[in-house]
């Protein structure tokens, strides 16, 4: 190599040093881009309970109203065609209100939204109404479920709708309040972030043979306008940020403390009999 050669690669080098380079971006702040669905573009399938059999109704596109206000004894669901397997996180915001409902009227709003994921949908059949908000009953699948009557939680259940994990959660009934809901699904965990906090944190080997996506909702002998709107989807990286123990790094399950739960209710699979009104309690 000649001394002009060699001159010039050497001032190149120090160019591209000093004006050019940037420096690499850490693998835990890497991520794909998300794909954002409408609800009338082609794929989605619309079940109902035949009793309301235009349900659920899409307006604006990126909005859709599962149950309006005062349908009773209504189930509905909504599924998307396009397959969506592990790791991933899913995006989106849900609405609910009752015209005689309230943060203290427990019994009057019912029954509930659920967000289903991993699940068979190519035979859903038909959405049950009431407490199990619309979800197919049998097969593999995990969901979110957000539910009013009688406690107001969020909760995940597994195959055959088996419950998984659960906790108290006042904004479940949103008084027509948009709460954003962010779930991240790996191999062997499912994290549920609900109004911007950590809320589930569930550790199993997930089943994967299916892999529909949707939302479904349930009402009763009381009822809800049921709505959910921004659904966007985004591949993660099949990676996990260490700890210096080795550990991976989970975030703090945070507990609703205002939280004002049903007198005598302990858990979510047992509803006691009440009327459909209770006065608010003191």
């Amino acid at each position: 190599m000649s001394s002009l050669s060699l001159t010039l690669l050497i001032f190149s080098t120090l160019i591209l040093s000093n004006n050019s380079y940037s420096a690499p971006v850490p693998a835990g702040q890497r991520g794909n881009e998300a794909t954002c669905y409408t609800f009338k573009e082609k794929g989605w399938q619309f079940y109902n309970n035949m009793k309301r059999p235009k349900l659920p109704v899409v307006g604006d596109k990126q909005e859709m109203l599962l149950i309006p206000d005062n349908q009773y004894q209504t189930g509905v669901a909504a599924a998307i065609s396009s397959p969506v397997k592990p790791p991933f996180e899913v995006t989106f915001s849900y609405s609910t209100w009752d015209d005689d409902g309230s943060e203290w009227a427990i019994w009057n709003s019912a029954d509930g939204l659920a967000f289903f994921f991993l699940k068979d949908t190519s035979d859903y059949g038909t959405p049950p109404d009431g407490d199990s908000l619309g979800l197919k009953q049998e097969g593999d699948g995990y969901a979110v479920l957000f539910k009013l009557y009688g406690s107001r939680s969020i909760s995940l259940t597994g195959q055959n709708n088996r419950l998984l994990d659960w906790d108290r959660f006042r904004k479940a009934y949103s008084q027509r309040q948009w709460i954003p809901v962010k779930v991240a699904v790996t191999k062997d965990r499912i994290r549920v972030y609900a109004n911007n906090q950590p809320v589930l944190n569930h550790h199993a080997d997930l089943h994967t043979r299916y892999s529909g996506l949707g939302f479904s909702a349930g009402t009763g002998a009381a009822d809800a306008e049921i709505a959910v709107k921004n659904l966007c989807i985004t591949p993660l990286e099949t990676r996990t940020t260490q700890t210096e123990s080795g550990e991976p790094s989970e975030p703090p399950t945070v507990k609703d403390k205002n939280f004002i739960p049903a007198p005598g209710l302990e858990g979510l699979d047992s509803w006691p009999v009440s009327p459909d009104n209770m006065p608010p309690q003191p």
